[in-house]
């Protein structure tokens, strides 16, 4: 999916990785960004319209879906330590679901995804601005708050499923810092964060397709051998969100197993 040149968001994401996020202590509190940044009602006026659903495509969806489950070296594969990769290995052969081993995944439990699993997730989203905020609303529940206003993470955030996100406007593109990750979150279906140490850059934009965009580089030296860098897109999607209430007939078992015998009366 990317060639060996990075683009320059790769590029620019990495020298933020580099350094480690942003830190309270590190700088004075305040988003300090040039441009519009979303703080006043006024300034959100300017900035895209993003309103409405989005879905992922079938081909952002076929790639996470990859990730879990095709022989080691695909494409779409995370540059996982040996340790996971034998991991993912191992999931991805175990009976039950889809994709193979979706029954380990934490949706099979009606747990959260988490960061960075759910912007992978098969669901509809929509964002919603506040002066200061910008959250992300999936179908499934969740819900992100990215503080535009913050400037820099807390000192010591609680570990979260999706984690302390700190933003600012790059023009027409949403620059994403995620930290204080729940190791029980995932990375994508079934793998989970392998130790609170994930640190999540992303870049939310347009396309020339009018679809949604989101560049992203995840780090965690107990997990990767090198950053997991990818690409995945929303299309607009006409009509509302559907609600869903993931205990409501699921058939999942606190094992991990998913019961499939008929239902009564069938």
């Amino acid at each position: 999916m990317f060639e060996t040149s990075a683009p320059k968001w790769c590029l620019a994401a990495g020298l933020v990785l580099a350094l480690g996020p942003v830190r309270a202590t590190d700088q004075t509190q305040g988003n300090h960004w040039p441009g519009e940044q979303g703080l006043t009602w006024a300034s959100i006026a300017k900035l895209p319209n993003w309103s409405g659903l989005w879905v992922p495509d079938p081909k952002s969806f076929r790639a996470s879906d990859q990730a879990i489950s095709n022989p080691k070296h695909n494409p779409y594969s995370a540059p996982l330590t040996p340790k996971w990769e034998a991991y993912r290995l191992a999931h991805a052969a175990a009976p039950g679901g889809f994709p193979p081993g979706a029954s380990k995944a934490n949706a099979a439990l009606c747990l959260p995804d988490g960061m960075p699993a759910l912007m992978q997730a098969p669901h509809g989203f929509e964002f919603f601005y506040a002066p200061g905020r910008v959250a992300i609303v999936a179908e499934n529940g969740e819900m992100r708050h990215i503080y535009t206003d913050a400037g820099a993470h807390p000192d010591d955030p609680d570990d979260t499923w999706e984690g302390d996100s700190i933003g600012h406007w790059e023009g027409d593109t949403l620059v994403v810092d995620t930290i204080a990750i729940k190791p029980e979150a995932e990375i994508f279906m079934g793998l989970p964060n392998a130790s609170d140490k994930t640190h999540v850059v992303e870049r939310i934009h347009l396309n020339a397709q009018r679809e949604i965009e989101v560049d992203t580089v995840v780090t965690n030296p107990d997990e990767f051998t090198k950053p997991f860098v990818y690409t995945r897109t929303w299309q607009s999607q006409p009509g509302r969100a559907v609600e869903y209430v993931c205990l409501e007939g699921n058939r999942a078992t606190s094992a991990g197993t998913i019961d499939l015998t008929p239902p009564s009366g069938l």
